[in-house]
C-alpha cells in the first residue's frame, strides 16, 4: 500500500520517528551507559556528554540557519558515526554485547533512515536519494572499524 498524503501518512511518520527514538534510548540506556559506567570515571563521562550537546547544538544551530531541509540526514549521520564507533569498541571487548548492540544500531536505524529519505526526497530524486543513503552507509562501516 502506498500512502501519498494525509493523516495515515503523517501517522506513519510520527510512529517511525518514536519508534526509532525509542530503540535509541534502550540501545543507550541498557547497553552504553551501564558499560561507559564501568569503564568511565564521572569527570570523563561528565565531560563527554558535555562536549557531545555542545557539539550537536551548533550542528542544529547551522541546520537552523540553513533552512532545515537536511536537518534529518544530517542528524541520522552525526548520530551513526559514533554510535559504529562505540560498536566496534564493543565488539573488541565482548562480541555477544556487541552482536546485541548492533542489532539495536540496525533497527534504530531503519526510521532514521526512512525519515532522512523523506527529507532528501523534497530535493532530490528518489534514485539520489538511495545513492546518498548507500554512500553514507560505508561511514557506518569505516567508523566500526576505528571504534575496533
Amino acid at each position: 500500500m502506498y500512502v501519498k498524503s494525509g493523516i495515515i501518512k503523517a501517522e506513519i511518520n510520527h510512529i517511525s520517528i518514536a519508534f526509532g527514538g525509542g530503540i535509541l534510548m534502550a540501545a543507550v540506556a541498557l547497553v552504553l551507559i551501564p558499560e561507559g559506567m564501568n569503564a568511565l570515571s564521572l569527570t570523563s563521562t561528565t565531560i563527554s556528554f558535555l562536549t557531545g550537546a555542545i557539539v550537536f547544538f551548533f550542528i542544529d544551530s547551522y541546520i537552523e540557519k540553513k533552512g532545515g531541509t537536511m536537518a534529518q540526514l544530517l542528524g541520522m549521520v552525526s548520530d551513526f558515526i559514533p554510535e559504529s564507533i562505540a560498536m566496534g569498541a564493543v565488539f573488541l571487548e565482548n562480541s555477544q554485547l556487541g552482536i546485541l548492540l548492533a542489532i539495536i544500531i540496525g533497527v534504530q536505524n531503519f526510521p532514521e533512515a526512512f525519515n532522512a529519505y523523506l527529507d532528501l526526497k523534497s530535493k532530490y530524486s528518489a534514485k539520489k536519494c538511495l545513492l546518498i543513503l548507500f554512500f553514507l552507509s560505508f561511514f557506518g562501516v569505516a567508523s566500526a572499524l576505528t571504534g575496533y
